[in-house]
Formats: C-alpha cells, structure tokens, sequence
C-alpha cells in the first residue's frame, strides 16, 4: 500500500469512529443533566449565609426560597458584582437585596435547546430548574450543559493533544 493509499484508509478508520453528535442531542430532555439537587436559603437569610453556602457545597449559585416557593437566585456574579469589595456589614444584609428576584425557570421534560436559548438570550449562566408547581428541584449551569455536549463527543474532545497544531498545513490540507 502506498502512502497516500495508507494516509487515506487511516483517515477513513478515524472517520468511522467519530462519534457525530446530531441535532436531535438538542432536543433531549434536560432532567438528563439534572444530577443534583437545588441547593437553597430562606428568604430571611443574609447574603452572607448565601455566600458561605456556595463556598462549603462549591458551587455557582443558591436559591432563594418561601417555604417550597422559588423567590430568587443569587449568583457567584452578584456576589462578585455587589458583595466584594462593600464594607464587612454589607454580609449581614439581607439576600433579598441582592438576589434575582423571580428567575426564569424551565421544568425538567423541557429540552436542552431550550435551557441553550434561556442561558444564552438572558446571558444566564445558571437556571433554576423547578417542578410544575414551581417547587425547585436542580440548577443547571453553563458548566453542566458544556459537560454534556463534550461527552456527545467522547474521546474526541477529551483526548486531544495539549497544546494545538500551528505548524505549516500541508498543501490540500484543512
């Protein structure tokens, strides 16, 4: 066999081993990434307990909550955003003053695409995924979505050289 009969059964064995993601991942049930429960403070407490949450559970976001009732979010970015650099007392304030009131939500039979559009037209980077009655069940991030779409891909992205390619292309190449 010569090279380029060698170089291209090569390409063709990669070729079939590729996973393809489709757009049919899109339409894909959301409560496939949902793996965690929401993690939440009543609505009494201070941005502080909110912070001190997402430090010891190391996420993202809280839930703010009446009861079973979702009555707002806050954010790593709020806290970034309203809390850092404001006088010690400012963690003694209520969470109220810096949540999102009333997020948008998406329930668990919603699609992916829908959770990309939401993310992506409200530059969301977190959305409180709730049940019919509108009791919060997870929070799915940016972080989660992105975790899924590379498993659609498997190896693929996941073994890939350290560093990419930047030498010279050879002639009919990409």
């Amino acid at each position: 066999m010569d090279p380029i009969e060698e170089e291209a059964a090569i390409a063709e064995e990669r070729a079939s081993q590729r996973p393809m993601m489709t757009p049919d991942v899109l339409d894909e049930p959301i409560s496939e990434l949902c793996d965690k429960p929401a993690v939440s403070v009543p609505v009494g407490a201070t941005i502080g307990d909110a912070v001190r949450t997402m430090q010891e559970k190391d996420i993202g976001s809280v839930l703010v909550v009446d009861g079973d009732a979702l009555v707002g979010i806050v954010t790593e970015r709020d806290a970034l955003k309203k809390v850092v650099g404001k006088d010690v007392a400012v963690l003694e304030t209520a969470v109220t003053e810096f949540m999102t009131p009333d997020p948008e939500t998406l329930q668990p039979g919603d699609s992916l695409i829908y959770l990309m559009n939401k993310m992506h037209v409200g530059g969301f980077r977190h959305v409180p995924i709730v049940d019919p009655s509108g009791k919060p069940l997870h929070v799915l991030s940016l972080r989660a979505v992105l975790r899924y779409l590379i498993e659609q891909f498997g190896s693929r992205v996941v073994n890939i050289p350290p560093d990419p390619f930047r030498g010279e292309r050879r002639e009919g190449s990409g």
